[in-house]
């Protein structure tokens, strides 16, 4: 199990923000595709420019983003993720789930209960993370949402199917992320020379 912190940037936190708190849900998910896809794109751009998710998940494809609303009351039973997903786009196929990935869009503050479950049925763990932050745990592993007390939290449910090591500077991507970073600059490596394994 791994945190990513700041996944989702200060600015682009705010627009998700934004736009979720406008947005017309219907049991607990958006109800406008546009919507939808323009917040899942956001999300998956930014685990794409994440240094530190690509060494860790090494991901080759991923899940459409799940974005759910849940306000005081709700709750989403524990159940273990699927070791094969269908994909929503169908010449996409399958996805064989190796890491599930929950981002926190809300602020802790923001709401009482609401806490991730993870874990087993006898060893379950209550995670609640700043909003932007990501928690990623391995696939068989039991995920779920306490009831919310109060107020409303927003979060993410993403998966990702990785590669191994060997393939990984085939890795579509990784390579994504490294043109963006020598866009940015011509020297030095990413993070100010400090590097994470399998990068």
């Amino acid at each position: 199990m791994l945190q990513i912190r700041d996944l989702v940037k200060t600015d682009n936190l705010a627009r998700l923000e934004k736009a979720l708190t406008a947005g017309n849900w219907a049991e607990g998910q958006l109800a406008n595709a546009k919507t939808r896809a323009d917040l899942s794109k956001l999300i998956l751009d930014a685990a794409h420019d994440d240094g530190k998710f690509l060494s860790a998940a090494l991901p080759v494809k991923m899940s459409t983003p799940t974005i759910r609303r849940n306000e005081t009351g709700s709750v989403v039973p524990s159940c273990v993720i699927p070791a094969i997903q269908s994909l929503q786009e169908e010449a996409e196929g399958k996805l064989r789930t190796d890491l599930a990935a929950t981002l926190f869009i809300s602020q802790p503050d923001e709401y009482d209960g609401g806490e991730l479950i993870v874990g087993s049925p006898y060893n379950e763990q209550l995670i609640k993370l700043p909003a932007g932050h990501l928690f990623l745990c391995p696939v068989g592993e039991l995920r779920g949402i306490r009831a919310v007390k109060r107020g409303v939290c927003f979060a993410d449910f993403l998966d990702s199917q990785h590669g191994t090591r060997r393939c990984a500077a085939a890795n579509p991507f990784r390579a994504r992320f490294f043109r963006s970073r020598a866009s940015r600059s011509n020297t030095g490596p990413p993070f100010g020379g400090q590097t994470y394994g399998g990068l």
